[in-house]
């Protein structure tokens, strides 16, 4: 199978600027994306869709191809969907088409190749996507709705209106993390987006998984990579990230 990886990478970022570009521990943020990617060795075609010139240039500096968003899908209101499929309905038009599509997301630099991996072997003839998800960190049956100064439990079945508020009673709710999307290009093509036909997860431990959507986020993923190279640590966290060594 021909397999296809796109790594969305924008230049406009409103509340980090620059953020695809900046330096996390003295590489740019996109790097470690386009390094996973490298890493697991499925790829055809890795291809960095961008409409920023100095971001394009990491991804040329790493042997990638360069795609140019047109400007029409770079703006704050374009979706990443949306970005994808002008990409590849662009690709069909000019004869090249794959059989397999990976979307990574580069706000997500922790991820592991291996993961990777695993999530494309989930993709079977029964099934349109695998997403990679992880578990919310709080209960979400537990969620509370607030106006004003006033609460109240949102869901009509509250626990906190039935009783039964042990944690380990809770049903588990999982998010999308944005390590990977993979689904068939004809599902794609088809659907427009991921999260039609049949779907698999694939869970993701929420440390390898960080999103990096502002400053806090990138101060974080900082603090966390300094402690993983501490080389006299041999903590969980270094065993769980030692990917990125």
């Amino acid at each position: 199978m021909k397999k296809l990886a796109i790594i969305p990478a924008r230049g406009g970022s409103k509340r980090l600027k620059n953020k695809n570009r900046l330096l996390l521990s003295g590489k740019p943020l996109v790097v470690y994306t386009i390094e996973s990617a490298i890493k697991s060795k499925l790829f055809d075609k890795i291809i960095l869709s961008t409409d920023d010139e100095k971001i394009a240039k990491i991804g040329k500096d790493l042997g990638i191809s360069i795609y140019y968003r047109p400007k029409k899908y770079a703006s704050d209101t374009a979706t990443v969907i949306q970005a994808l499929v002008e990409l590849m309905e662009t690709f069909e038009k000019n004869g090249e088409k794959y059989d397999v599509v990976c979307q990574m997301l580069p706000t997500c630099p922790f991820r592991d190749f291996e993961d990777i991996k695993k999530g494309i072997q989930l993709l079977d003839k029964k099934t349109d996507s695998v997403i990679s998800i992880s578990t919310y960190n709080f209960p979400l049956p537990k969620s509370l709705s607030k106006k004003g100064d006033f609460i109240k439990p949102y869901w009509p079945n509250s626990p906190f209106l039935t009783g039964k508020t042990r944690t380990q009673d809770q049903q588990i709710f999982y998010h999308d993390n944005g390590a990977f999307y993979i689904s068939w290009w004809e599902s794609i093509k088809k659907y427009k987006t991921f999260y039609k036909g049949e779907i698999k997860g694939y869970e993701i431990n929420h440390l390898k998984t960080i999103d990096i959507d502002n400053k806090l986020d990138f101060e974080m993923a900082e603090i966390i990579l300094t402690h993983v190279k501490d080389n006299k640590n041999q903590s969980e966290i270094k065993k769980l990230l030692s990917h990125l060594i």
